[in-house]
């Protein structure tokens, strides 16, 4: 029996009506996709809503960053930085806060750094005898009474050991014999302990009596007079002058 005239015209018409809307619906798919994605390749790590830095005389300052592979991707308003969000993009809210670069250094001291620069360098010192040269080398430079302080020393770097210690510090005596009219404050490496000349120890009031004082210990307390050197020194050596006859 043969169709009813036109039904296979609808059923055409049906059939590719419905495959219009499949190709619309995955076309609209698609779209929603693209937008609600991010339109660069998405970073490692965001970091928005905050004043970024960027040390670069045309672009001073901005409001985000984005890192991929531990490197920086781009930098740019909030807006521009979220295009870089991905599903596993980390998001850091600086809350108002500042972003500085990161400098390569765990353990920085920029104050005494510089004053390092203007006391005698004894960071290349490989002796207690260097040590001594290095004072003997700037008494010359400045008048009785003016404090000379310096920097660096480390009793680890030292071969041979000082022949005179005490507790494994050596006295003040060598030190004294090449300063005996200026005091003399050297700062080991790590800032935590001086060597003292006499001079340095006597405007300090520590003597072979006086007691450890607070917050150190004077090495030479514990042979009487005269006293050595001061093992994370007291207030009153501490508060030496921090520049002196040094590198210019």
């Amino acid at each position: 029996m043969d169709g009813i005239p036109g039904e296979d015209k609808r059923r055409e018409v049906r059939i590719n009506a419905s495959g219009a809307r499949r190709a619309l619906s995955a076309t609209l798919a698609v779209i929603v996709t693209t937008a609600c994605g991010p339109s660069q390749d998405p970073a490692d790590l965001v970091v928005v809503n905050g004043t970024v830095l960027i040390m670069d005389p045309e672009l001073p300052e901005a409001d985000g960053v984005a890192v991929r592979d531990g490197r920086v991707a781009a930098v740019g308003d909030v807006r521009e930085i979220r295009e870089y969000v991905g599903p596993a993009t980390e998001v850091l809210d600086l809350d108002g806060r500042t972003l500085v670069p990161g400098f390569i250094e765990g353990h920085g001291h920029f104050l005494g750094l510089g004053e390092s620069l203007m006391t005698v360098d004894l960071s290349g010192t490989r002796s207690w005898e260097g040590v001594i040269e290095a004072v003997a080398a700037v008494v010359d430079e400045v008048s009785p009474g003016e404090w000379i302080t310096g920097r660096g020393w480390h009793q680890e770097r030292w071969d041979p050991p000082p022949d005179h210690a005490f507790e494994g510090v050596p006295t003040h005596h060598d030190l004294t014999a090449v300063s005996p009219d200026n005091p003399v404050l050297l700062t080991h490496t790590s800032g935590h302990a001086s060597f003292a000349n006499a001079r340095a120890l006597e405007e300090a009031g520590i003597d072979g009596e006086a007691p450890d004082p607070e917050g150190g210990r004077s090495s030479g307390t514990r042979m009487g007079s005269p006293p050595v050197s001061c093992v994370r020194p007291p207030r009153i050596l501490s508060e030496a002058p921090t520049s002196g006859p040094g590198r210019e």
